[in-house]
């Protein structure tokens, strides 16, 4: 059940108010007229400015009861304005249906109601709430003073310098501090500020900030958080922005475990992929305050059950067709966005909404977490051997551990029965179908293409591709893209018309290093022992062929001269022997 009492998320010390002989008193250890500090600390990533200052709401006069010292003959300090917070206390309707205060007409008399009150109780928030509606003039701020002596002070939170770059951080619930030493513990201020972290893997501990992918690739992640002390708010946004490069396309794939619990999805939370601009997704917790605060405790009222307990967010993007292959990478960033203010009423649901918006005093945001994926490419240029003329209509074939898609002219095809491009010899596609006259200028006037602006659910193994095939254009030029590290083998099938086809194989090693701080990668290639350069982005080398030989004649005319002598005689062996026959005939 939701806890409809603000939480008091500061220390409400055990030292609290007591009574004696009628008397309420409060443990002291102070001479009179001393000054003392009250020390308060705040998260240690939060990133602002805090004032804290500190409010008087009773003072009295030191006395040694049973061997302790205490603070006797209680009256209202000075920082709070005694008639209005006495009327605000017993007429508040906050104490459910009996108010403990109802007959209070004295600082003692109320001092001795709050002595049931425990730590964070209802009673005990509900009052930190009343106080602070009721302050005076009268404070000091304590990073440059001193509070006046013993006594009951009500410690405010104000940010004086918010960050630059994000809203990482909280403001702390409303303090009630007793002071009862002149070395007072340091007061942990009670905000507590989320964080959100990324990583490459499936496993947070052992994941990177960067890896090496071929287009077609799934790229796994992993987020990691934990669930904050929401003691202080009466309601908790949590809401998780994701946003992916062009080269990363979302597999919608999340998977969310809290400790050993796992959420379900649509019930515990959703996946908005539409009007979450600027973001690519975001991962909105359904009901976050009362499913992760209070579920698992057997008491409705029993609260805290999943504080501090890690969250795991888990699931994946493909590289897709639009990978950067530069130096930037193509990168994956998350931040969180957190209700920040327990001083604040939330309007409830489960996104903020109206005026909570665009308030920086009520909705935090964590820094971005980024991660990032690298890819490269090959680019091989066709080239007469001898003239180092480019040769149009080689056509190559790549395979490898890493290939799963060729980038060609900028669009991914992938045979397919029911595709509808072709491909023709210069390693272009149409959609128009061969012709008795066209069909000499196909690759096939039979296999069909199918044209692909996203590869994400392409399930072709490491060893297939798509489109595995290209032929050089009109500058020599075959493109393979989208590459990740590892050994590829590119084979010659067919060499331009007059040229001889490559006898032996080209083996190409692509490595990378990788520089997980700073989220860098250094590429390196090789053709056998020899680096390859690298001209924009890709990894460029020749490949040369020679021209095909023709078998010279001989004896200046070669052996037309024979064909034709040749003919020459057999004809005039014919006219000799109809002569012949003739002259038989007529000698008869």
């Amino acid at each position: 059940m939701k806890n409809t009492f603000k939480r008091l998320t500061a220390a409400l010390f055990s030292a609290a108010v007591a009574a004696s002989l009628g008397m309420s008193s409060i443990p002291a250890s102070y001479a009179e007229g001393e000054t003392y500090s009250i020390p308060v600390s705040k998260a240690t990533n939060d990133e602002a400015t805090h004032e804290y200052v500190a409010y008087q709401v009773f003072t009295g006069t030191l006395a040694t009861i049973s061997g302790e010292k205490k603070l006797t003959e209680i009256q209202w300090g000075s920082g709070v304005n005694s008639t209005s917070l006495l009327t605000a206390l017993t007429s508040s309707t906050k104490f459910g249906s009996t108010n403990p205060f109802s007959s209070c007409t004295t600082a003692a008399e109320v001092a001795l109601v709050i002595e049931s009150f425990t730590k964070n109780s209802p009673e005990a928030n509900a009052f930190a709430d009343i106080v602070s509606a009721n302050l005076s003039t009268t404070s000091y701020s304590l990073s440059t003073q001193k509070v006046p002596g013993a006594g009951y002070y009500f410690v405010k939170d104000t940010i004086t310098e918010k960050p630059s770059t994000n809203s990482q951080y909280a403001f702390s619930d409303h303090i009630l501090s007793v002071v009862t030493d002149h070395d007072l513990d340091t007061i942990k201020a009670k905000t507590d500020v989320p964080y959100i972290d990324k990583k490459i893997g499936t496993d947070y501990a052992s994941g990177k900030n960067t890896n090496t992918a071929s287009i077609g690739d799934k790229v796994p992640f992993v987020l990691e958080s934990s669930v904050p002390d929401m003691s202080a708010y009466n309601d908790y946004y949590f809401i998780i922005n994701d946003t992916m490069s062009q080269g990363l396309t979302f597999n919608n794939d999340v998977t969310i475990t809290v400790g050993s619990y796992t959420l379900t999805s649509g019930t515990d939370y959703e996946v908005l992929t539409t009007g979450v601009s600027p973001y690519t997704f975001q991962i909105v917790f359904k009901d976050f305050y009362e499913q992760l605060y209070q579920m698992g405790t057997e008491d409705p009222n029993d609260d805290g059950g999943h504080i501090g307990e890690t969250i795991t967010v888990k699931y994946s993007a493909t590289l897709n067709e639009k990978a950067d292959l530069s130096s930037a990478g193509n990168p994956n960033k998350v931040d969180l966005t957190f209700s920040n203010n327990p001083n604040h009423q939330y309007n409830g649901g489960d996104k903020p909404t109206g005026d909570e918006k665009n308030n920086t005093d009520v909705i935090g945001k964590t820094p971005e977490s980024t991660t990032k994926t690298f890819t490269t490419g090959l680019k091989l240029i066709k080239k007469d051997a001898t003239t180092k003329a480019a040769l149009k209509g080689a056509k190559f074939k790549i395979t490898g551990e890493g290939v799963k898609a060729v980038l060609i002219n900028d669009k991914i095809y992938k045979e397919a029965a029911d595709g509808t491009y072709y491909m023709l010899k210069d390693g272009t596609f149409t959609d128009e179908a061969s012709t008795e006259t066209t069909a000499s200028k196909y690759d096939s006037t039979t296999v069909k293409y199918k044209l692909i602006s996203s590869v994400t659910h392409d399930t072709a193994t490491t060893t297939e591709s798509v489109n595995q095939t290209a032929y050089s254009d009109a500058n020599g030029f075959i493109s393979f893209t989208g590459l990740k590290e590892g050994t590829y083998t590119i084979s010659e099938l067919a060499a331009p018309d007059g040229y001889n086809k490559l006898s032996e194989n080209i083996t190409i090693v692509i490595s990378s290093a990788l520089d997980d701080t700073a989220q860098t990668c250094t590429w390196n290639a090789k053709k056998g022992s020899d680096n390859i350069s690298n001209k924009n982005n890709l990894f460029t080398f020749d490949v040369e062929n020679n021209k095909g030989m023709t078998l010279p004649g001989t004896g200046g005319m070669g052996t037309t001269i024979f064909y034709v002598v040749g003919g020459m005689l057999v004809a005039g062996a014919l006219v000799l022997l109809i002569v012949k026959k003739r002259m038989n005939i007529k000698e008869r």
